[in-house]
């Protein structure tokens, strides 16, 4: 068999004096994986460096990620010609250990040198951290929207991806097959840029408003229209127009499964539009009753309750124009009414805010975020804050209360819901839009314990228009990041979360891909017996911070037999609105199944 030439991605040197490379299996899964060393010879001293390509296929390609580059210590060769690795268990330990050589070339004779390294494969640390691996692909679109297909598939769009000399017609949107590689580009019918998104019951991602015009001393001017992707042949199909333009608007599916739409900026680049608007498959648009307008903020994060309320978190993208306290909105009888206690609620642009597991508890946190600029700059001195708040919506009158603060102030971060019942979060700067800044290690918040643990390091600096989400085999993908306009970042980073590092994980042989509200439904599984949990998580549709699509829905069951659990689907549309969700289920040590794709109808 021969390939191609690969590519190791991220390659960090200019020029090498020495290469060589080893195979082995390192993490005991029956793949062999890929050591890379190198010898950087820049200007002065040389510098060795290592790192490994996880999960070698039949055709010689890293899936798996790389890990960071490991500086070899001690280096002291200014000069080499050669270099050489091998890998091998020296002392039976089961742990490797890494042989390089090098040949160093003084003035004069040369000489060679070889080392033994523990290599940098801590699997304790992983199950205790989790870790990050950067892929081998870019994509070719900055993922400043993302959204998790139920076909395993993810849609990474941007429209004119915040560039102006884009604006004439060079739209861009991506279909990237993670799992098999490869990466469609769709027509993409207009500028989709700080466009609104939920999903509708069937899968098909709804789409609305986006760039009408770009004029940089003056807000930007939204767009009246809507479009549906649909996942059976990826393509962008229109739907009819929202009654107003809408630029950074907020949307979010309701328990019978239409689309509220709120806020953005109008197509005139006035203030933002203050009606409230839903989306009726396939009739269109209804704009509801006036007493719900305001000038709500932009991607003000919503969430829908399991009374039918919406809660709006605190959370939003730059400006609170008035002030807007946290609110309950009421889309039946018309009312909003405000909700108390959140703190430093002036620095909450581009916070995240998770509705924490599971939803049926009804309680919110926001977490992080920063002062706004007033004078709309996206770059500055605004520092962020560590400040975590949560809410009990259960309650007659819900007041937010303080929790334990993140370990790192951070704005730009994303929050994402593990299928432990977990929050990972990642990404993000203690200042707004600085990469000197950049917060790199992951935490993770336990909401049984209400305690921070701290995360892997990331190799990739996830700023303004970055993007994470929840995959269905319980890795995390993140991706972009596009800071003061002055680059688009389109590496794509994977975090393996602690519980992949801790043992063989329960398996789902058997599940239903339709299923109804109030059924009992069979799951067949060879780990019955050791199972704690099953739930049904939503697919992520983001940006700029925002998710209000994501929720974890616990599914009560009972065991039935050795392999057989009967799982009761929650008749509860508001807590769990129709749609594809992902069913997992996970083991009494927190470890999840790899997910199966149902739909709730």
């Amino acid at each position: 068999m021969a390939t191609e030439f690969i590519p190791s991605a991220d390659w960090l040197s200019w020029s090498n004096q020495g290469a060589g490379l080893a195979v082995a299996d390192l993490d005991g899964n029956g793949r062999p994986d890929l050591v890379v060393f190198q010898i950087d010879s820049p200007a002065g001293a040389n510098q060795g460096f290592y790192r490994i390509g996880w999960n070698l296929d039949a055709a010689g390609t890293v899936t798996g990620g790389w890990s960071p580059w490991v500086a070899v210590p001690d280096w002291f060769s200014w000069e080499n010609q050669g270099a050489g690795a091998a890998i091998i268990d020296l002392d039976g330990s089961g742990h490797p250990e890494l042989i390089i050589f090098q040949i160093d070339s003084p003035e004069g004779p040369n000489q060679g040198f070889y080392r033994v390294l523990d290599l940098e494969v801590d699997l304790d640390q992983a199950a205790a951290q989790g870790a990050w691996r950067l892929l081998p692909d870019i994509t070719p679109v900055l993922p400043i929207h993302a959204a998790l297909l139920h076909t395993g598939k993810i849609l990474f769009f941007a429209g004119s991806s915040n560039n102006p000399d884009r604006a004439g017609g060079d739209f861009r949107s991506v279909v990237w097959d993670y799992t098999n590689g490869g990466f469609l580009q769709p027509p993409t019918p207009i500028d989709f840029f700080c466009a609104g998104h939920a999903f509708l019951s069937d899968g098909r991602l709804l789409v609305a408003g986006g760039t009408k015009e770009y004029d940089f001393g003056h807000p930007f001017f939204g767009l009246r229209d809507a479009f549906v992707f649909d996942p059976a042949d990826e393509q962008w199909k229109r739907v009819a127009d929202m009654a107003g333009g809408r630029w950074y608007p907020t949307l979010v599916v309701l328990g019978d499964g239409r689309a509220l739409a709120l806020s953005g900026l109008g197509e005139h680049g006035e203030e933002p539009n203050q009606d409230v608007e839903v989306y009726t498959d396939p009739v269109g648009w209804t704009v509801l009753s006036a007493a719900l307008r305001a000038r709500w903020p932009l991607y003000a994060h919503l969430f829908l309750l399991g009374d039918g309320r919406l809660f709006y978190s605190g959370g939003q993208f730059g400006v609170n124009y008035d002030g807007m306290p946290p609110r309950l909105i009421d889309p039946v009888t018309n009312t909003i009414t405000d909700v108390d206690g959140l703190t430093a609620p002036d620095q909450r642009n581009q916070a995240a805010s998770v509705l924490l597991p599971p939803a049926q508890e009804q309680r919110v946190m926001i977490l992080g975020g920063g002062l706004s600029d007033p004078a709309g700059h996206h770059h500055g001195t605004m520092d962020a804050t560590d400040n975590v708040n949560i809410i009990d919506l259960t309650v007659t009158h819900p007041v937010y209360q303080a929790a334990e603060p993140l370990h790192d102030p951070r704005m730009h971060h994303n929050a994402v819901l593990l299928p432990d019942r977990t929050i990972l979060v990642s990404g993000g700067s203690r200042m707004m839009e600085s990469r000197a800044e950049a917060t790199l290690d992951a935490e993770i918040y336990n909401p049984v314990s209400h305690t921070w643990t701290s995360g892997a390091r990331s190799q990739v600096p996830r700023l303004y228009h970055s993007v994470a989400l929840l995959l269905p085999d319980g890795r995390a993908i993140t991706a972009g990041s596009n800071p003061a306009r002055a680059d688009e970042e389109l590496r794509l980073e994977l975090y393996y979360p602690p519980y992949l590092f801790q043992g063989p994980r329960p398996v789902i042989d058997a599940a239903p891909q339709l299923v109804t509200y109030g059924e009992v439904i069979t799951i067949e599984t060879p780990q019955a017996a050791d199972i704690q949990w099953i739930h049904l998580i939503k697919p992520s549709v983001l940006t700029h911070s925002a998710n209000c699509e994501q929720r974890l829905v616990d599914v009560p069951f009972n065991i039935n037999g050795a392999a057989t659990l009967m799982a009761s689907v929650p008749n509860q549309p508001n807590v769990a609105p129709p749609g594809w969700y992902m069913l997992f289920i996970t083991d009494r040590d927190g470890r999840p199944s790899v997910a199966a794709w149902v739909r709730l109808a």
